[in-house]
This record gives structure tokens, sequence and C-alpha cells, in this order.
């Protein structure tokens, strides 16, 4: 761990190996619902079943913690949770809207343009 922690060059925000992932946080900062979201999601879509968090202070490393996926929804003691059910519809409204509204295939341009036309009319 000694390299980790002297190394001058960055450490990467998000890591994946087998198993878990690894995220930079501020270590005097509790983390948002968003953040614990960002964690939770990145962690579901990679089948990864903990999240270690290399805790810093302007760069600094102070120490790690991992926390289990599972626990991310409710903030996992790092900060505040968030439902995910409420994630869940919705994705489910994304993909209702798209299933509806997406039933020709069209270039970028033209895909661009209709969304754009119906931001504007909403």
């Amino acid at each position: 761990m000694r390299v980790l922690t002297t190394t001058p060059r960055p450490l990467p925000h998000r890591y994946h190996a087998p198993g878990f992932s690894v995220g930079l946080h501020e270590a005097n900062s509790a983390a948002t619902s968003l953040v614990c979201l960002d964690y939770w999601l990145d962690n579901v879509l990679s089948n990864a079943h903990e999240v270690a968090l290399c805790l810093h202070t302007d760069g600094v490393v102070q120490g790690y913690r991992v926390v289990p996926t599972s626990q991310l929804p409710s903030g996992g003691g790092i900060g505040a949770g968030f439902s995910p059910a409420a994630v869940t519809e919705c994705a489910v409204s994304v993909l209702r809207f798209l299933r509806q509204h997406c039933t020709r295939e069209v270039s970028v341009a033209d895909g661009l343009l209709h969304v754009t036309r119906m931001a504007t009319e909403c």
C-alpha cells in the first residue's frame, strides 16, 4: 500500500476488479444521494458486490473503507441514501418513452432534430 499512498501520479476515479470496485471519496464530506446512486449503479451494472473507497483529503490518502453494494441505497454509512424503487420506476418510464417514440430508424442528426422538437413542444 505504500506505493499507492506515495505515488505522485493521481489515482483513477473509478477502478473495477472482479467482485468489487474502487472509488475516491473526500474523507471529510458525506456522500450525497447522487454519489451513493453512482456507486450503486456502477456496481450493479458491473456485478460488483462491494465498493472500496479510498478516503482522501486534498489528494492525501487518509484511509480505506469497504461498503457492500447492498448497503449503498441506505447510504452505507457514508452519506444520504436513495430509493432503488424510484430508480427502477424512472428507468421503466424512460424505456416506455423510447418504445413509444422511437418507432423507426433514423440517423443521429434526424434523431437529435426529433428530440429537440419534442423538447420544445413540452
